[in-house]
């Protein structure tokens, strides 16, 4: 099924991209040999609010991961999209980012998220202390279904979103890392970054339109570094009483000898602040991605 833009007044709701392989899901010596093969794309991993911008002729228009139309927050970075539209060389195209929001040079992801949960005025008010949202792009996908080119492999989306956000500071591509592989997990653990997402440069985006998650096709891996206090959510119940209301989520740490996942208890004591924000990510998945 493809995926039909133009003429569309809001994006399909059974729209959902394909993301990373998870570290557990994938041998670390795939990577290895796409370095060999010198097809290893390096990417930095931000932690933001997943975005969709759709580019079309007449502006800019941000959707949430959950495929929701954002309001005008976002229109510093919209009126910088469509000063370089005629960079694009087609018209409704679907672009993937991050928005990030930096505090002494680092993403603070509680700060993102509450510019985007707050109303207007407050997301303003916001952005006027710290600074304004960043936009760092990391996909593009092609409208009408066209047959997928090289222009629109991973290495020909970053060229052309570095040629077209040029000396650009407030949208740009998420930050690339020249280096090896080992050298490029060093940078992360001394930066204290969330960790990389890495490419085979002819890696292809996947989509599905009928609500369901494509398979994680081969070609794009996300690393983060194990660390003893981190902890994957793997499940979650909700309260009896009040469907609501999130009771208890399911954890798993990956063992740092295999690499596998393993469950490692639940966890259900949380203020009604974190309880109210894991209810929306697990359950509403706002923000997922």
């Amino acid at each position: 099924m493809a995926l039909r833009l133009r003429g569309r007044k809001s994006l399909p709701k059974g729209f959902v991209l394909s993301k990373p392989i998870n570290p557990s899901d994938y041998d670390e010596s795939v990577i290895y040999k796409l370095e060999q093969k010198r097809r290893l794309i390096i990417t930095r991993k931000h932690d933001g609010w997943k975005v969709f911008v759709w580019v079309r002729e007449d502006g800019a228009h941000f959707y949430t991961a959950g495929l929701n139309l954002i309001d005008s927050r976002l229109n510093h970075l919209a009126s910088i999209i469509q000063e370089r539209m005629d960079l694009f060389k087609v018209r409704n195209t679907l672009l993937v980012g991050e928005c990030i929001l930096e505090v002494d040079g680092e993403d603070d992801v509680g700060k993102v998220n509450s510019f985007f949960k707050a109303d207007l005025a407050k997301a303003q008010k916001l952005q006027e202390e710290f600074g304004k949202v960043q936009l760092r792009l990391f996909g593009m996908v092609p409208e009408n279904g066209k047959e997928v080119s090289e222009e629109y492999s991973a290495l020909g989306i970053f060229i052309h979103l570095l040629r077209t956000f040029v000396n650009c500071t407030l949208v740009g591509t998420v930050e690339g890392v020249v280096s090896s592989y080992d050298d490029a997990k060093k940078t992360v653990v001394k930066k204290g970054w969330e960790g990389l997402v890495l490419y085979d440069s002819h890696y292809h985006y996947q989509y599905r339109l009928d609500g369901k998650a494509p398979k994680r096709p081969d070609g794009c891996y996300k690393w983060k570094p194990i660390l003893e206090d981190d902890f994957i959510v793997a499940g979650h119940f909700l309260s009896e009483n009040d469907p609501k209301r999130l009771k208890e989520v399911v954890l798993h740490q990956i063992d740092p000898v295999t690499g596998k996942e393993f469950e490692c208890g639940k966890l259900g004591s949380f203020d009604r602040d974190t309880r109210a924000e894991l209810y929306e990510l697990l359950v509403n998945r706002e923000l997922y991605g």
